[in-house]
């Protein structure tokens, strides 16, 4: 089972619209050039999206060898057939881990989850480190409770506690797919509803601001004080986890946020005292906080009430009775993360510089300068990703303006020609995104333009040559009209709002500047009913 680099042929392209939004590895492709990573085999075990394929795409365009191991429950069938169709990647089970592991020189996964397949009896190279990405795989690591995962003894770059993840990543796309799986997934509404967030961490803030913000109640628990008193300033009731059954019985959604939750919050005990129809999610974590012993049926006979819990798709949904009472709790996903079960997980803009990160750590991490157990992420690494994000934003910025997005244009020198009916349009340059752009119009005697006018531009004419006149009016109002006649040397300003119509009055060409701001866009001009005063202009009256 042997994977090879590429270089960086489009063989099995993921879809348009993940890889246009992922503009950060598409520069980081770039900078780099084919072949940086050459000899270097990366194992990366993460969810299958059209985002995983791409960062799949650029490991191989840089050189390496990528063994992939989907995780399970989010593995998308059709991102693993994308991932396998690239040359020089291999997707692979958990069982042939032991396998390919003497060949590794990086590990890049979700939740720990290789290193926890690890045994002292694999063969593994020197200098071989892993890069988690994930909070619940760093509270895994070392965690004696369920989950726990042993140290492995190579080193671990903590992606997932970078500033980043958690200011991009965690804070605001988890909490915002989460929430956007069960409304739109449920059909269910945040109005009105009363809501305890368990743990109060980058993910329970966002999910906390969010429900808030569409109309719920929301309460925090939270074992930590640190993070109950951040939550309390916040206006945001907040209790320890130990006074959680207080207020269950009044919650219409409980939301699990723990990074480490290991089924040590939920049990039989808090379903029985859940009110009717609550439903329970988990909005990210590995693990949840519903304890498995609570599906067992030894467990269902405590408080002398019936409990029955059967399966509907992929919600567990618990069936309570007792003293001629009944009500129903759903856990929805089978407590899976329902961002990932139900949606595709963090957007690809979004994970964009989280995957970015992780890459340029692969490139330029020295295995030698990592100490032993937990590394943070290099600083200039990650200062590294912020510039390259702005530079997309800046560029993204100015495609919106370019000329390049004109329909009939060609390059000339620092111009571009745009031809019309009535002349000649050269825009300068791609204009100053943001601010204005210019163009030197040149209209031929006896024409006129199409009365148009922009929404969102203002227009400065500024005249170099010829004379003209100028006639604006109200696009809703076209039976007022004002006429202005201007030469050389003369500049009007034109408002954005106010449609206007150019005539040309010289024997010679008009030429003109025209300046807008914000700058000029082809989405930006709107055709009226021309008044019938144009009728008299064109004539000469």
């Amino acid at each position: 089972m042997e994977a090879v680099g590429t270089d960086g042929s489009e063989a099995g392209a993921v879809s348009g619209p993940a890889r246009s939004r992922m503009r950060i590895l598409q520069e980081i492709r770039g900078e780099f050039g084919a072949g940086c990573l050459a000899g270097r085999s990366v194992l990366l075990c993460t969810h299958a999206t059209e985002a995983t394929v791409e960062l799949v795409r650029t490991l191989l365009h840089l050189g390496a060898s990528v063994f992939y191991v989907p995780i399970g429950y989010s593995a998308d069938e059709t991102c693993v057939e994308d991932a396998r169709s690239l040359e020089g990647c291999a997707v692979i089970s958990y069982e042939n881990v032991p396998e390919v592991a003497p060949k590794i020189d990086v590990i890049i996964e979700d939740g720990m989850r290789i290193s926890a397949l690890y045994d002292e009896r694999w063969d593994v190279k020197p200098g071989i480190f892993s890069i988690e990405q994930t909070t619940n795989g760093i509270f895994r690591l070392g965690g004696s409770g369920p989950g726990g995962v042993t140290p492995p003894p190579w080193p671990v770059i903590n992606a997932a506690e970078s500033a980043l993840k958690i200011g991009i990543e965690n804070s605001i796309t988890t909490p915002e797919a989460a929430l956007s799986a069960l409304v739109n997934q449920r059909s269910v509404s945040l109005a009105r509803k009363n809501v305890l967030v368990l743990g109060y961490g980058s993910v329970g803030g966002g999910i906390s601001s969010i429900c808030r913000s569409h109309g719920s109640t929301v309460s925090v628990a939270d074992c930590d004080p640190t993070k109950r008193a951040l939550a309390s300033a916040r206006a945001f009731r907040s209790l320890d986890m130990a006074e959680m059954n207080k207020v269950l019985p009044e919650q219409d959604l409980i939301i699990s946020c723990t990074p480490d939750g290991d089924g040590s919050c939920l049990g039989v005990e808090q379903f029985l005292i859940m009110k009717d129809g609550a439903m329970v999610l988990n909005a990210g974590s590995g693990h949840g906080e519903i304890s498995e012993a609570m599906c067992r049926p030894a467990s269902r006979a405590l408080n002398r009430a019936k409990v029955d819990i059967t399966r509907d798709g992929d919600d567990l949904v618990c069936r309570l009775a007792k003293a001629g009472a009944c009500k129903t709790v759903t856990i929805l996903c089978s407590a899976h993360p329902i961002n990932l079960r139900l949606s595709n997980g963090t957007p690809a803009d979004a994970i964009d510089p989280v995957f970015s990160l992780i890459v340029l750590t692969v490139i330029k991490t020295r295995p030698e300068a990592l100490s032993g157990g937990i590394n943070k992420v290099d600083a200039d690494i990650e200062r590294h990703v912020s510039r390259l994000s702005e530079k997309t934003v800046a560029a993204g910025a100015a495609a919106a303006t370019a000329p390049a997005n004109l329909p009939h244009l060609h390059e000339s020198g620092d111009m571009a020609d745009e031809p019309r009916p009535w002349g000649e349009l050269r825009r300068l340059g791609p204009g100053y995104p943001g601010s204005f752009s210019v163009a030197r119009a040149t209209f031929k005697p006896g024409t006129a333009t199409d009365g148009h006018y922009h929404l969102t531009s203002d227009e400065a004419y500024v005249v170099l040559g010829g004379t003209a006149v100028i006639m604006t009016w109200d696009p809703g109002d076209p039976s007022v009209t004002s006429d202005f006649a201007v030469g050389a040397g003369d500049y009007m300003v034109v408002p954005s709002g106010t449609a206007h119509k150019v005539f040309v009055t010289s024997t010679d060409d008009f030429v003109c500047l025209i300046v807008a701001s914000p700058p000029f866009s082809p989405w930006d001009q709107f055709f009226p009913r021309v008044p019938e005063r144009a009728l008299q202009i064109a004539s000469g009256n």
